[in-house]
């Protein structure tokens, strides 16, 4: 009796185990596998070797979603970069126009940290990253942990999974690091034709400003990545005509710049035509291309060329970089101020770039930031010209000149007179790059050997020597380990009030999306 007892019992248990997998079975495959706002209307997208984003650390008892979010990120945009161009529109601008930078008014503002995953001093690729995914990685590295056998879903992706509409937009090349973090995956940054096909896969809505860099790879015999994108349903357009007219209508947009320069970067803002499409222009259209579709957009914005003058220690083109910048941001206040409800905006950098300090033993104890005005082009154009003018045979006077045009140099109405050392040291400038084998190159961002060639430069000597009397100095010519600011508005913007690390601001962002929980 027992026995037989024991077996029934054993079968009723097996029985009972079998319904219970049963029922577990039915709930998995009934349970929603998207977020649960917005709806799973977009198309599925497999993230089987992908790592989603990670929840944040805390959050609030705000329970609103965004709708509409902006993210803009200066490109080694630190404190001292936004401060110097608030203090040139308050001694340089008429009256009616001293407000300061848009951002830097913002109600809620905090601090962010930068380090990567193996530096204390990160580059583009890994601050991209963490401001992408809200996970660390080694430098030079995209949107993959260090070991290079994982992916990192990047914030934009998961948005676009769930059904938001994204729009990616830079002054640099599209697949610069900083733009790249939030729609590819690759071990090494400077892989720009591998990165460039990957936008064609990212279904995203709308790139605009800048193109690709070496769009046929480094041969130059690959097939055009832009092609490639065009046939993953992407419109290129580069003409302004076109893209003013775009239309709310228009799906799947890649805007470009319709005069690139080498690497696929938009001009200087400081060398740019008036006429010509800006980085706010870029932004307006996005937000035009975007903001009817039901399940709201995520949109990020880059001032890539930030870094860029900074990294040349050009302080007068940097202070434009900042301002097309902020007009970009004002774009998009434009639009919050009529969706206040819903939407979010976020401004900060990945980096700060230069060491920029405002102060100097050449003008000790005060500031001429106002003398920046006089600089009419940044240090490359200033450069293209000076080695035209070399070419020609130019005397050092006629080259003088050259530069009093474009900087103001030389000028003692403008507060700008040269010193005899000042003067010798040009002079000694010019005739080592009149010598027959001159160590003078194109200046282009920072690179190692720049260092050694600076004091020999008249383009580079001439710009150190505004920036003395302006009373700027640079620290650097690449990357340091300050921390950068970071400015909130709108919904969720109480998450982003200092002290913070990169990763936190994709996790918030996530969280206010109503990504993750």
């Amino acid at each position: 009796m027992f026995t037989y007892m024991k077996q029934s019992h054993t079968r009723i248990m097996n029985t009972l185990g079998r319904l219970f997998a049963i029922w577990v079975l039915f709930l998995v495959a009934c349970s929603p596998n998207q977020p649960p706002t917005p709806t799973a209307a977009a198309a599925p997208q497999s993230t089987a070797s992908i790592e989603p984003l990670p929840s944040p650390a805390t959050v609030s008892a705000q329970n609103a979603r965004a709708k509409y979010v902006f993210l803009f990120i200066g490109d080694g945009m630190g404190y001292a970069q936004i401060q110097l161009a608030d203090m040139y529109k308050q001694s340089t601008a008429v009256s009616s126009s001293r407000a300061s930078l848009s951002f830097s008014q913002f109600p809620t503002q905090g601090r962010v940290t930068t380090r990567s995953a193996n530096s204390a001093v990160t580059d583009s690729a890994a601050a991209g990253t963490a401001l992408a995914t809200g996970r660390k990685t080694d430098n030079g590295v995209l949107g993959k942990d260090p070991t290079l056998k994982r992916n990192f879903e990047s914030v934009s992706a998961a948005a676009e999974r769930a059904g938001m509409k994204i729009g990616i937009i830079s002054s640099v090349s599209i697949n610069h690091a900083t733009p790249a973090a939030f729609y590819a995956h690759q071990g090494s940054r400077n892989s720009y034709y591998s990165i460039a096909l990957q936008l064609g896969t990212s279904r995203f809505d709308y790139f605009g400003g800048g193109g690709f860099n070496q769009p046929r790879g480094t041969t130059k015999t690959q097939k055009s990545a832009y092609d490639v994108a065009v046939e993953h349903g992407y419109t290129h357009i580069s003409d302004i005509a076109t893209f003013r007219a775009l239309k709310p209508s228009d799906k799947k947009i890649f805007a470009t710049y319709p005069n690139l320069l080498n690497a696929g970067e938009m001009p200087w803002s400081i060398d740019q035509p008036q006429m010509q499409p800006s980085l706010a222009d870029f932004t307006a259209k996005g937000i035009d291309l975007l903001k009817n579709r039901e399940h709201g957009f995520f949109m990020m914005v880059e001032g890539g060329k930030i870094d860029w003058s900074c990294h040349d220690n050009d302080a007068a083109t940097t202070i434009h970089e900042v301002l097309a910048f902020d007009a970009a941001v004002r774009r998009a206040l434009s639009f919050y101020e009529s969706h206040k409800d819903d939407t979010l905006i976020v401004v900060t950098a990945d980096h700060e770039t230069g060491g920029l300090s405002m102060g100097n033993n050449t003008l000790p104890m005060t500031l001429q930031i106002d003398v920046l005005q006089y600089q009419r082009c940044s240090l490359a154009t200033l450069e293209g010209k000076i080695q035209q003018a070399l070419q020609q045979k130019a005397s050092f006077d006629t080259v003088l000149g050259l530069i009093a045009e474009n900087t103001g140099l030389g000028d003692e109405q403008k507060r700008l007179p040269l010193t005899d050392t000042e003067l010798a040291l040009l002079k000694q400038a010019y005739t080592a790059a009149s010598s027959p084998n001159p160590e003078y190159g194109q200046t282009d961002i920072a690179l190692p050997e720049k260092k050694k060639r600076r004091g020999m430069n008249l383009s580079t000597l001439a710009i150190d020597i505004l920036n003395q009397k302006a009373g700027i100095n640079w620290g650097t010519l690449m990357h340091s380990g300050i921390d950068v600011p970071v400015f909130a508005i709108g919904i969720g913007a109480d998450q982003f009030q200092g002290p913070l690390d990169n990763t936190d601001i994709p996790k918030q962002l996530s969280r206010i999306m109503g990504l993750s929980q």
